[in-house]
């Protein structure tokens, strides 16, 4: 078993590394794969209730802002939404701090050093105690599809079907 980058887990079934992968959905999945719907998780943008208000918004094009945007990997699909988002609106942050722990992008943002999007299930306890707060925003793409992926051509063994079977009933990933 690997913990990886869904881009990584993605390449790695389609080369035939790996038998089965779960991971947010990144497209490109030819007809030589089975894909199973685990589930959707949404994204929010996280700040500490200390951020000042000026810099809690980002609908509005064209902004510089003054603070950091915490995230982990450059090839994490939050990320990319994110920057996607950012990119359309020509918003512009200080600088990137990236940081591969979730609990000390968390502990950062909280700290008010910047911003960061991350998966709501993420951050509940932290939004539930105030620590965190939600960030307002008109975004496509918070939704991202969890997956679970194999090949049609491999057999698939008995863990592996038990292994699906359990991800389906777990409901590992509600709205």
């Amino acid at each position: 078993m690997h913990s990886l980058n869904c881009h990584d887990i993605r390449e790695g079934i389609l080369s035939g590394q790996y038998d089965l992968g779960v991971y947010y959905d990144v497209g490109g999945h030819p007809h030589t794969l089975e894909v199973l719907p685990l589930g959707q998780a949404k994204g929010i943008i996280v700040a500490s209730p200390l951020l000042a208000p000026g810099l809690r918004d980002f609908d509005t094009p064209h902004q510089r802002k003054e603070t950091s945007f915490i995230i982990n990997e450059p090839r994490s699909i939050y990320r990319e939404r994110m920057e996607a988002h950012l990119r359309a609106r020509d918003i512009l942050f200080r600088n990137t701090i990236e940081l591969w722990s979730l609990e000390s992008i968390k502990k950062t943002v909280a700290a008010n050093l910047g911003v960061s999007f991350l998966p709501t299930f993420a951050v509940e306890q932290e939004l539930a105690t105030g620590s965190l707060i939600e960030l307002p925003v008109r975004m496509s793409g918070c939704i991202v599809q969890a997956i679970c992926v194999w090949h049609k051509n491999r057999e698939s063994t008995p863990a592996m079907r038990l292994f699906r079977d359990l991800l389906q009933a777990s409901a590992l990933f509600p709205m």
